[in-house]
């Protein structure tokens, strides 16, 4: 592919030596395929050379659009592109985009990992149904996104866990109903939730239990 955008041995060599040399011939021979302009393959080529190179720090590429924009401020090799001198700010965006497509097509773009509320009280709560309770690890992993998911609709509410009450649950499993829930899942996520709340309410009463002994101590 590199030898059919570059007229010399020299370019081609450069190409050819970057890091991730396969991925990006892959990716400019679908882009060739689907239609793409030679001036835009000749772009999108030099610009993927400066990506690889950002990214070699992430050998398997595996990174979320954000790591790639962290990076794209000194990624971007200047001169990467034809007719005049872009602006830096030009060209961080057109490095974001062509890294974007590029990884999406490897599917090596990675989701950013939405933070869990209350992620300490959920880690406490699996671990004690694994321990304790002796569930398997599908159930355990089951529980665990279900009430996941509900933390991360409640969290943003800004009101303590223990401040829950039925009408939120009520709340958040009609919620469910609207975006078409299966009556299933509903009655999965409302056993976890339950499981999860009877664990909490457990917790908090032994340490009030411990606290009370401890007062009464002579």
């Amino acid at each position: 592919m590199f030898d059919h955008l570059f007229v010399r041995a020299s370019a081609v060599a450069r190409h050819l030596n970057a890091p991730c040399a396969e991925e990006r011939r892959r990716y400019l021979a679908y882009c060739a395929q689907r239609g793409d302009s030679r001036t835009t393959l000749l772009v999108k080529a030099r610009v993927l050379r400066g990506v690889a190179r950002t990214l070699s720090v992430y050998p398997d590429l595996h990174v979320t659009i954000e790591q790639v924009r962290a990076v794209a401020g000194g990624g971007q090799e200047r001169g990467g592109t034809c007719g005049p001198v872009r602006s830096s700010r030009w060209a961080v965006r057109q490095f974001i985009s062509v890294a974007g497509a590029w990884l999406r097509h490897l599917g090596c773009l990675r989701r950013p990992v939405e933070p869990i509320p209350f992620h300490h009280q959920l880690a406490e709560f699996c671990q004690w149904a694994q321990h304790e309770r002796g569930l398997s690890k599908a159930t355990i992993g089951l529980r665990h996104r279900t009430v996941a998911q509900f933390l991360r609709w409640y969290g943003p509410r800004g009101r303590a866990l223990s401040a829950i009450r039925v009408t939120d649950v009520d709340t958040y499993l009609a919620h469910g109903g609207e975006r078409a829930w299966a009556r299933v899942f509903i009655h999965i996520v409302a056993d976890s939730l339950r499981a999860f709340f009877r664990y909490g309410a457990a917790r908090a009463g032994a340490r009030l239990l411990a606290r009370t002994a401890g007062s009464t101590l002579p």
